[in-house]
């Protein structure tokens, strides 16, 4: 690795470590002000976790010291989406995150810059904070339209999946995208109003314009009467930004423009007024998160080159040493904590009753580096076992476990059966909505040239795919189980003997739990190629089939994440009287 990234990592702050962040030093630190990069919540933060990382690794490279972190109750950060005070604890966050950078980088000089609610909770602490510059990354000009941007996300999901579930009471509140916006938050946000707040204390600001839909002009204008200077720019390439993270597009030349006009505005000031350069402290080895429950999470940096991250969960006080250690794998280039946080609140409940958990990053993925020669944000590669072999070699080394629970999302089971096909030390699998089972040795070639890179072969990197899902979507009205159709024609539309594979695993002794949802199509795969003889499988114990009725793919709504998790401390709960 290059000293770039030897000197930047994971770190730990806030009142009782209770926040998560990420620190980019520069290589030759320069009179510069520290930067805190404010990031989005809810799904919008999932969808721009690379742009962010990006932003933050360019301004390093140009002499910054950056800070990206997770607000309380997101992220990797202490805390839950459905606590009280949210607002405040987002504040809270910016706070302490600028108090942290300004004693790394020992200096009094900081600015802001915000993406979307993030830009405008930026724009609430420039009331407060004396600022260098802020810049307002298509902010959300108040708390009332960012709430009203939710509603039509919640009611667009709404329409996809008509819930009947009796046995999980709906939540009072916002449910989108995954994520939950309770009353009292809805109702704290209202308060936000980026129109009517005093920029006294910020004498350069940036606005970026979204390419699709702008600001409205009264923000524009407002920004202008209260501010020495305001400079606005066309974000160009937002919607794609805002694509799921599997074909989410970096808008590189936004970044640049961002840094250009930083430099610009920091090169006018008088030299008086710059602070000479410190040389930057090196983020702790093992940075250790205090929980709310008392337990407590340690951030890793692992594998060759220490390349990957992950995050592990352990709760010392109530450790089952009988119990396997779990590493929670993520579907598609989602980073580690899932579509929705939900393996946050998943590992934090399974620590409490005496489990070990990672929750990790797969090499070019999330804040894991890719491997040399191969291209970032693909899921799919063969290198993926090297990947989940390195996590449990660091697990072992850490809590003494020896054997292991994979439990992955869409490709993230693929990695992980993958996994335990090779090793010995895998004892459980469950996997969640498996989408793809074989991937061609013409994939990986393409994926090492740069060929492949269309969403198609992002989301099923197989030739015959498209042939495929209208093959068994035909069968699937004529029995809802197939016995040797499925089995005959599995091998030639799936990529390979998806019952060899499972079979072998059983010879092995490995344990099978497969979850699906009503509304993901990997139901179809399954029963495709294995139905009946996983039902014969299920009679002696060694496999089960889970089905989520009303979800969908990811397990957007908040009451499934609910009811997976649940379903997931009993599994284990199970597996222990066993």
């Amino acid at each position: 690795m290059d000293q770039q990234c030897q000197k930047s990592g994971p770190i730990a702050f806030g009142s009782g470590n209770d926040l998560f962040g990420w620190l980019h030093a520069p290589a030759s630190p320069q009179p510069l002000p520290a930067i805190v990069l404010c990031s989005p919540v809810g799904y919008e933060l999932i969808r721009t976790h690379r742009t962010i990382r990006q932003l933050a690794e360019n301004l390093a490279a140009r002499g910054y010291c950056v800070l990206r972190f997770d607000y309380r109750s997101t992220g990797d950060s202490a805390g839950d989406e459905l606590d009280s005070g949210r607002l405040d604890a987002m504040l809270y966050s910016i706070r302490e995150s600028i108090r942290t950078i300004t004693e790394i980088a020992d200096t009094d000089r900081v600015s802001l810059i915000g993406l979307r609610l993030g830009a405008t909770l930026a724009a609430k602490i420039a009331e407060e904070t004396p600022l260098e510059q802020l810049v307002l990354w298509a902010p959300c000009a108040s708390g009332a339209i960012y709430i009203r941007e939710q509603q039509i996300m919640a009611m667009a999901q709404g329409k996809r999946l008509q819930s009947s579930s009796a046995n999980t009471a709906r939540l009072d509140g916002i449910d989108a995208g995954g994520f939950f916006l309770s009353k009292e938050t809805q109702t704290e946000l209202q308060t936000l109003d980026m129109g009517s707040q005093p920029f006294a204390n910020t004498p350069s600001v940036l606005l970026l314009n979204r390419d699709d839909i702008p600001v409205p002009a009264s923000l524009a204008n407002a920004l202008r009467n209260q501010t020495d200077s305001v400079d606005e720019i066309l974000s160009a390439h937002y919607k794609e930004m805002m694509q799921t993270p599997q074909v989410s597009v970096v808008p590189t030349d936004t970044i640049e423009q961002v840094c250009s006009w930083l430099d610009d505005k920091n090169a006018a000031q008088d030299d008086a007024a710059k602070s000479a350069p410190k040389p930057t402290s090196k983020p702790a080895e093992f940075p250790r998160i205090q929980l709310d429950n008392g337990a407590s999470e340690h951030a890793v940096r692992f594998g060759p080159g220490k390349r990957l991250f992950g995050i592990i969960t352990r709760d010392a006080r109530n450790n089952n040493n009988d119990s396997p250690a779990v590493i929670l794998l993520c579907g598609g280039a989602t980073h580690r904590i899932s579509a929705n946080r939900m393996y946050v609140t998943l590992a934090r409940r399974l620590a409490l009753g005496g489990i070990d958990v990672m929750r990790m990053d797969l090499a070019g993925l999330g804040d894991s580096l890719p491997h040399e020669g191969y291209p970032s944000n693909k899921p799919y590669n063969d290198k993926l076992v090297d990947d989940v072999e390195a996590a449990m070699n660091t697990m072992e080394e850490l809590t003494g476990k020896k054997q292991f629970l994979l439990f992955g999302l869409c490709s993230g089971a693929y990695a992980a059966m993958q996994t335990a096909m090779s090793s010995t030390r895998v004892t459980d699998l469950v996997l969640a909505n498996q989408l793809v089972y074989f991937v061609s040795e013409d994939y990986h070639k393409r994926l090492a040239s740069g060929a492949a890179t269309s969403a198609h072969e992002l989301d099923y990197p197989r030739s015959d795919s498209l042939l495929y899902r209208l093959v068994r979507k035909t069968l699937r009205r004529i029995t809802p189980y197939w016995s040797w159709p499925g089995e005959l024609l599995s091998p030639y539309l799936l990529g390979g003997n998806v019952r060899r594979d499972l079979e072998l695993l059983a010879t092995k002794g490995t344990r099978f739990a497969f979850i699906q949802s009503s509304r993901s199509d990997a139901a179809d795969a399954l029963s495709f190629s294995s139905g009946k003889w996983l039902r014969q499988l299920a009679e002696r114990g060694q496999a089960s089939i889970t089905l989520f009725d009303d979800t969908d793919h990811t397990f957007s709504p908040t009451r499934s994440q609910q009811a997976l998790v649940d379903w997931f401390e009993a599994h284990m709960a199970t597996r222990a009287r066993q």
